[in-house]
């Protein structure tokens, strides 16, 4: 919230990418439906999703499926279905 431009939102966002908390995860995902921030949230949640998955897969799950509703990045999209089809 202390972040009001979308430069230093991204930079929130970078940040939060190093880090593997749920907390993290959910943040992180808040902001896929931004279009300003779109690419740098869905890169943090698949960095986050990493370090979350064992201990709360339902979570994890959720906001990779979100990331592939919303990102027009084929390259992300391709590495977020892996990454799913990896947990099946």
């Amino acid at each position: 919230d202390l972040a009001s431009a979308a430069s230093e939102k991204k930079m929130v966002l970078s940040g939060l990418a190093n880090m593997g908390t749920v907390a993290a995860l959910e943040m992180a995902a808040d902001h896929l439906d931004d279009s300003d921030l779109q690419q740098e949230a869905g890169v943090a949640v698949g960095r986050i999703a990493r370090s979350t998955i064992s201990d709360h897969p339902q979570e994890t799950r959720k906001a990779l499926e979100k990331v592939l509703q919303v990102t027009e990045n084929d390259r992300l999209r391709r590495q977020i279905q892996q990454f799913i089809d990896q947990m099946k």
